[in-house]
């Protein structure tokens, strides 16, 4: 699998392509108790009840229905698969999370050697019109902590500098207070990378904040800068196939 969306949402459009489906899942149980299979149940049980949800295909050829199907096929074997060479899930990651919970289990699938190239997940509830300041700083504490917890995890069994984590939002927010005491959505934005290939640091201009377009701080970093300087620097892929044309990378790794 050249990457895993860990998270019970559809998945993105950054994981959508053509050639190749990638499978959606949060947790491994979950998979067992679709499939109908007890917990204690074995790999060959497992094996029985997907080749028996295989050989359902009632979709047409080349039909939505087939699609979804053979989709679906391919997350339960891909969980059954995953489920036998995982280890255990790290300690000291903070309860009641649900960041933190994904994390974790990506966390265990790095540890086990797996050649997935991309873990995809996600932190929802930023879209924050209203009463921001509770929940804004209710979102980045389960953001820092989960990322800490996440980080500790993969350096103490020594697979820290195997991985590189972007953090990056869809949207930025306005830098005025609406009526609602919260803000509206804007467009410059921060991006996050964290782990040890990474150069510690600020990369770019502080924003200034005296100078606005038409009331957002304006972007300073084009962020296929940083796709490219990640496809190029850290997964080897070249960039420019991917984004159309050529961007110059960021020394930030």
């Amino acid at each position: 699998m050249p990457a895993l969306h860990i998270s019970t949402e559809l998945l993105p459009q950054a994981l959508t392509g053509g050639q190749r489906h990638v499978p959606s899942l949060a947790s491994l149980e979950q998979f067992r108790r679709r499939l109908g299979v007890p917990e204690s149940a074995g790999a060959k049980e497992q094996r029985a009840a997907l080749d028996e949800l295989a050989n359902e295909e009632r979709g047409k050829p080349g039909s939505l229905l087939q699609f979804v199907e053979r989709s679906a096929v391919l997350t339960y074997t891909s969980s059954a698969r995953l489920e036998e060479v995982l280890g255990a899930a790290g300690a000291g990651y903070p309860e009641g999370y649900g960041l933190a919970q994904r994390l974790r289990l990506i966390a265990q699938l790095v540890k086990a050697g797996l050649t997935t190239s991309i873990y995809y997940t996600r932190l929802g509830g930023f879209d924050t019109h209203a009463n921001q300041r509770g929940t804004h700083d209710n979102l980045l504490r389960e953001l820092g902590l989960s990322l800490q917890a996440f980080l500790k995890d993969l350096n103490d069994a020594g697979d820290g500098k195997r991985v590189t984590v972007l953090v990056f939002s869809e949207f930025g927010r306005r830098l005025a207070e609406n009526a609602s005491a919260g803000t509206d959505h804007g467009t410059a934005a921060p991006v996050l990378l964290l782990g040890g290939a990474v150069k510690a640091g600020l990369h770019g201009p502080y924003p200034d904040l005296r100078d606005l377009a038409d009331g957002d701080p304006q972007f300073a970093i084009d962020f296929r800068r940083i796709y490219a300087t990640l496809l190029d620097g850290w997964l080897k892929c070249p960039a420019e196939k991917v984004l159309g044309e050529k961007f110059e990378p960021l020394p930030v790794l």
